[in-house]
Parts: structure tokens; C-alpha cells; sequence
């Protein structure tokens, strides 16, 4: 338990920065394509808390996922994050620079996320954890668009354009990925109540049981 308690801050302070490096630098390319803009006082068209709205996102969606994996949960490589990073880019390029209407990239990136769910065989946790990120993700980015903070070029729905919860659709991988890492290095201490196996590779264990 001390252990995992020792991963949890370091862990999250990790997801911060990189949800606030990737996720601004994503947004980024939404400003550059001209899809979304922030009245008032911005950075290079992009305004000063966007980073930190992502890193808390990077945090908040990565950590629940770890509940939703529970027992299930496996160790998650390099591979992973690489693959599901480079098809989040891609849809970030869809929606900042194809130039299509709003919602043929909404059908696309929905009917796309859906076969990719059943390729690599999504376990349900994963499915779930997709609806809570959009849900949290469309309802945050709505309040802002409500207030005035930011402004989509395409506002179909509520001043939102149709392809943004796909869009959320596609983040929720990555979120889920680095839930899963967290989640599955705390399972064997947690809940292995075997005793130790007695074999010629591990007569330490086998002497220590006796």
C-alpha cells in the first residue's frame, strides 16, 4: 500500500505536465487551422490557462480509468501510448485542416473509433471510460464556450461542432493506457494472497514459507 501511495503524486504530477504539453500543443492546431479561437489576452492565438484546463484533464481522466480497470488491468508498453498518441495527432489533423463539413469527420472518426475497438478487441472498462471522457470532456468545453473563453469556428450543436465528442472519443485511449500503467503495477501487491511457489529458481521463497 506504502508503495503505491509513493507512485500516486509522482505519477500525477507526470500526468499534469504532460497532459498540459500535449494537450495545449494538440489544441494548437486547432487555432492554426482556424477552427477555434480565445478572445481577450492569448499566447500565440491561444489563451494562458489552456494549459493547465489540460493538465488537470490529463490527471482527472487518466485517474479514472484506474477504478474502472480494477483486477483487469495489464501492464501497458511504450508501443501503446505511441500508437494511440499518433492516432489521436490524426484526428486532430482530420478536424484542424481536412476542410470537410462537420459532420461527415463526425461519422468518420466515430465509425473509425468504433473498428478500432473491435480490432484490438476493447475490454468494456475501456468503453466505459470512453463515455465518462466524453461526457466530462464536451460538458467542460461547453461551459467554456458558454462563458465566452474559447470559440469554435463551427458551432452546430450548443456553439460546438458535431466531430468534437469523436474527437474525445479518440483521446480517451491514451487517458485509459496511462490508467491502466498506474493500475496494474498495484494489483499484485494488493491482492496476491498465493503463497510462495517452492521451485529449483527460487529456493529463497521456498525456505522463507516454511
Amino acid at each position: 500500500m506504502h508503495g503505491a501511495a509513493r507512485l500516486w503524486a509522482p505519477a500525477s504530477a507526470a500526468l499534469f505536465v504532460l497532459g498540459a504539453v500535449i494537450g495545449a500543443g494538440l489544441d494548437h492546431l486547432h487555432v492554426w487551422g482556424g477552427v477555434l479561437s480565445y478572445p481577450g489576452v492569448t499566447v500565440s492565438g491561444q489563451a494562458p490557462w489552456v494549459p493547465v484546463v489540460f493538465g488537470i484533464a490529463g490527471v482527472a481522466l487518466s485517474l479514472a480509468a484506474v477504478p474502472l480497470a480494477g483486477e483487469t488491468a495489464r501492464p501497458v508498453g511504450p508501443g501503446a501510448f505511441a500508437r494511440d498518441g499518433a492516432l489521436l495527432l490524426a484526428a486532430y489533423l482530420i478536424t484542424s485542416f481536412s476542410g470537410w463539413a462537420t459532420p461527415p469527420i463526425a461519422v468518420a472518426l466515430t465509425a473509425a473509433w468504433i473498428a478500432w475497438a473491435a480490432v484490438i478487441r476493447a475490454p468494456r472498462w475501456r468503453v466505459a471510460h470512453a463515455a465518462v471522457v466524453v461526457v466530462l470532456g464536451v460538458g467542460v468545453e461547453g461551459l467554456l464556450t458558454a462563458t465566452g473563453a474559447l470559440r469554435h469556428a463551427h458551432a452546430d450543436v450548443l456553439g460546438l461542432p458535431w466531430w468534437l465528442a469523436p474527437l474525445y472519443l479518440w483521446s480517451a485511449p491514451l487517458f485509459a493506457d496511462a490508467g491502466e500503467w498506474l493500475a496494474a503495477p498495484r494489483r499484485p501487491g494488493l491482492t496476491s494472497t498465493r503463497p510462495p511457489t517452492c521451485n529449483s529458481r527460487r529456493p529463497c521463497a521456498c525456505r522463507s514459507s516454511r
